[in-house]
């Protein structure tokens, strides 16, 4: 039976954005397969842009190969709204 663990980090990283200068947070790591690295995930919080916003990039397989073609990845964003989100 496959498992998968997700390695929580508590290290969490400021940086200042390329594009703006302004503070914000990141923390990353790494989503196990049955002990083995499978995945890697980067969380940021955009604490310093005029429109606040999390994101969340996914990394999945691929490692230590140099065919790039293997490895797949999504990115997703979630902005505040006056009553929800988008």
């Amino acid at each position: 039976m496959t498992s998968y663990s997700i390695e929580l980090n508590d290290k969490i990283q400021s940086f200042k954005c390329p594009h703006c200068g302004e503070e914000s947070k990141t923390v990353w790591g790494w989503v196990a397969k049955n002990s083995s690295a499978h995945a890697v995930y980067y969380a940021s919080l955009m604490t310093g842009h005029q429109d606040t916003s999390a994101r969340l990039a996914v990394s999945i397989g691929g490692w230590g190969e140099e065919d790039l073609s293997k490895r797949k990845w999504a990115f997703i964003e979630a902005r505040p709204t006056a009553d929800s989100y988008e």
